[in-house]
């Protein structure tokens, strides 16, 4: 489990394992939850769901960050991430970023070429565009 600490109710510790001795205050693994309460020490409540990044965009965390505010006589701490899936505008530009990175791919040129020049699709002349397009379908 982690744990952040807190001073005046602003945390000054990011989420983290227990440390066993704070300041002058040693065993903190063996503490209560009210004895790390009163040290200022809160456990954190993690959100983080599962998530496909091929499809999905995870975003955070939010809460639980150096300088955020603890509410007062809060029990925990919560962080949490979201989970979204990607726009079919960002899907796009990932297939239209990945086809380009396999244009520039050396050992990928001379296939490229022989599909441009028509050697592969008698009669083809593909435009780089074209080419393009042709490699983002395949994604």
């Amino acid at each position: 489990m982690k744990y952040i600490h807190h001073t005046a109710n602003i945390i000054d510790i990011s989420p983290r394992n227990l440390p066993r001795a704070y300041g002058n205050t040693s065993g903190l693994e063996h503490a209560s939850v009210a004895e790390l309460k009163a040290l200022g020490w809160l456990p954190v409540v993690l959100t983080d769901p599962a998530f496909d990044s091929a499809t999905q965009v995870r975003t955070g965390p939010v809460g639980g960050q150096l300088g955020d505010l603890v509410p007062v006589n809060a029990d925990n701490v919560a962080v949490e991430f979201t989970v979204r899936n990607k726009t079919a505008q960002e899907l796009e530009d990932e297939k239209d970023a990945l086809a380009q990175i396999i244009m520039k791919e050396p050992e990928l040129v001379a296939l490229i070429k022989a599909l441009n020049n028509g050697s592969f699709v008698p009669g083809s002349s593909y435009t780089k565009v074209q080419l393009k397009d042709i490699i983002k379908a395949h994604l």
